[in-house]
């Protein structure tokens, strides 16, 4: 890693998206970067925590680039459907060529947990206010 480089990471990494940083270094910046991007946000949603944390932007950069995320499950003290995990897995591969080809793909995937797992609006209001303050 060239000096360059690294004075640039360690100026912007928390605030750039995990996306980012996973394909910059992988030389293969391309639209399924926004698939990590959308897992990430998913986890979020559904875990309450982003999918990596640290203290220090190397060690973050470290956990982008080699490690899997903590189950979803274990932050929610409870489980979350293996269709579900999948989706968000895959959106978040490392290598873009493990991620949807398109987002056609992925609205397809996604349309599939909804006709499973359906929730309307009211639901969902009813769970952020239950929820929101969290």
């Amino acid at each position: 890693m060239t000096l360059a480089i690294r004075v640039t990471l360690c100026g912007c990494i928390h605030n750039c998206s995990h996306a980012a940083l996973v394909d910059s270094f992988a030389n293969s910046i391309d639209p399924r970067s926004d698939f990590y991007s959308v897992g990430c946000i998913a986890y979020f949603l559904l875990s309450g925590r982003p999918p990596f944390i640290e203290c220090d932007p190397e060690s973050l950069l470290a956990l982008v680039l080699t490690e899997k995320t903590i189950s979803i499950g274990v932050h929610r003290d409870a489980e979350v459907p293996a269709d579900i995990i999948r989706v968000v897995q895959r959106s978040m591969a490392k290598s873009v060529d493990d991620r949807f080809s398109s987002i056609d793909d992925l609205a397809q995937e996604i349309d599939k947990l909804i006709s499973v797992y359906p929730w309307s609006v009211e639901e969902a209001r009813s769970w952020w206010r239950i929820h929101g303050s969290e």
